[in-house]
């Protein structure tokens, strides 16, 4: 087959800071001997790029997976001989995303452990890490729960919210609510003060307990 230069793919490679509410899910590390786990590589992309969809209010969005696997592909490939560590940051600029997902499965097909990174482009600073671990058959579950924990910890490391609020928080609530939340943060963040009022008034409508949205 033929290769294009990823310019003509995807355009031209972005040398400055990305949009930091743009977040490209790279492929995950799958460490484990079951074979039946490799799906997950980037099986993950998709399933944590759902879970990324925000009204572009201050809400943290996914770049497209086919987007993001192409571009991995070719960072892959000899044609694009690029050093694991910077292939994180190359992938988030080339697709203009201020963050990039980063993560790991470990496990079996009875247990799992999943772990990503957030990371800023193009410095590679750790924005936030979260650990989430738990049975196989509620993978769905799981993965609300670490996409909950990146929204909700990297809301609060731009905020003046106390960590033990964070985690009260992410220990009592749904995925849904956690987005409304931060994106009615970052209304407020850029004085957008009706949107932010609406976000706030739907996380408390989803969860009347949840503190941080009061």
């Amino acid at each position: 087959r033929i290769l294009l230069p990823l310019q003509q793919l995807f355009g031209p490679i972005a040398v400055g800071t990305g949009d930091s509410s743009v977040v490209a899910v790279a492929p995950f590390d799958v460490g484990s001997a079951d074979s039946s786990l490799a799906f997950l590589a980037t099986g993950m992309v998709d399933l944590l790029s759902l879970r990324f969809a925000g009204e572009g209010d201050g809400g943290l969005r996914a770049v497209a997976p086919r987007l993001v696997l192409g571009t991995w592909e070719h960072a892959s490939s000899d044609r694009w001989p690029v050093p694991m560590t910077n292939r994180y940051m190359r992938l988030g600029q080339t697709l203009g995303a201020g963050r990039v997902l980063r993560g790991s499965v470990v496990g079996n097909a009875a247990h799992l452990v999943l772990t990503a990174d957030m990371l800023a482009t193009p410095g590679g600073k750790t924005l936030t890490r979260a650990t989430i671990a738990g049975v196989a058959d509620s993978l769905g579950v799981l993965v609300d729960r670490l996409a909950g924990m990146l929204l909700l910890r990297a809301d609060a490391a731009a905020s003046d919210a106390e960590p033990e609020e964070v985690e009260t928080a992410l220990a009592t609530t749904t995925l849904a609510v956690v987005r409304d939340y931060t994106e009615g943060q970052g209304a407020d963040r850029t004085a957008r003060d009706y949107d932010a009022v609406r976000h706030f008034d739907r996380a408390l409508a989803g969860d009347s307990t949840f503190a941080l949205a009061a």
